[in-house]
């Protein structure tokens, strides 16, 4: 295989010829496509239609140094969704979490507040 070599020889700056006018000119092809991602299609997140078993809320203080958390688990639907309702939970509860093992785990006492916003959202929930 061998390499082209293209003189770009003098070129006038002045004249407001851009580098890809100039190439197209010298016979080669630019792709309109480079340096852009290519779109992934979002799978569509079904909400608590999916789910048909309870989610179950529990507070935590075990193997945690004396820290108390609460724990929601029992969800069933797919991964993107609870991860997405983590993030909501943790929004509006003003706490960090993180999703682990199909759980949500939230900082702190929350049981009460976690299990509205939960039933607000239209999941069943038992404590």
């Amino acid at each position: 295989m061998t390499k082209k070599r293209i003189d770009t020889g003098e070129r006038d700056i002045s004249s407001g010829q851009s580098l890809g006018d100039f190439l197209n000119n010298a016979g080669l092809q630019i792709s309109k496509d480079v340096g852009k991602q290519p779109e992934v299609e979002q799978p569509t997140l079904k909400g608590p239609a999916k789910q048909k078993e309870p989610l179950h809320v529990r507070i935590e203080k075990k193997a945690r140094q004396g820290k108390v958390v609460t724990i929601v688990f029992g969800f069933t639907g797919l991964t993107g969704v609870i991860e997405e309702l983590a993030k909501k939970l943790k929004s509006q509860c003003g706490v960090g979490g993180s999703v682990k093992d199909r759980e949500i785990v939230l900082q702190g006492d929350l049981q009460k507040k976690v299990m509205q916003l939960l039933q607000d959202q239209g999941y069943k929930v038992k404590g």
